[in-house]
């Protein structure tokens, strides 16, 4: 049931309140990471669930935007050394993007084209790069370059020692 007053208490999302712009990311397009995160690479103890972060760089290799963070605890942040140099300085992005870490399986990770501010991103040639570490586990860190502008694409981050290849997809979104 929803009340009459209840929409005066709704607070839109970043993501909900700029429309796009001519000249920016292509209305309706997104980009697509697939991870399958690989179970314990021979540990007899109980495997520990992976702290995945993947996020977006500039052609120019800028951080733009943290797209998510599995952990739960912040002190193993630092655990992932490329990310945590440039995201270390910046709680209100971290809290944002941060979610409980997962199983071993397949996900996907959707990228809107929008920087940790939320403002829409012009098309270029990005840098999208997965970085997994574990308790006793190990550390991988890969990245691919994709373009993205009015036509799909499509590349591969390699495979590392703690998750299979990963394609990114960058077209119109499915529905």
């Amino acid at each position: 049931f929803r009340s009459a007053n209840f929409a005066a208490l709704e607070v839109k999302r970043a993501t909900d309140r700029i429309p796009a712009k001519p000249g920016l990311w292509p209305a309706g397009f997104e980009l697509s990471v697939a991870i399958t995160l690989k179970p314990s690479n021979g540990d007899l103890r109980k495997p520990k669930r992976p702290y995945v972060v993947v996020w977006i760089e500039d052609a120019s290799g800028r951080p733009v935007r943290t797209v998510t963070l599995w952990g739960n605890k912040s002190k193993y942040f630092r655990d992932l050394p490329g990310w945590w140099k440039f995201a270390r300085d910046d709680a209100d992005t971290v809290s944002t993007v941060t979610r409980a870490t997962r199983p071993f399986g397949a996900y996907t990770i959707v990228w809107d084209g929008r920087d940790d501010r939320g403002d829409p991103l012009p098309p270029g040639t990005y840098n999208v790069v997965l970085e997994v570490t574990r308790e006793h586990g190990t550390h991988a860190k890969k990245s691919v370059r994709i373009e993205c502008g009015a036509a799909a694409a499509r590349a591969v981050i390699a495979a590392g020692s703690e998750f299979g290849e990963a394609p990114v997809i960058y077209g119109p979104r499915v529905e």
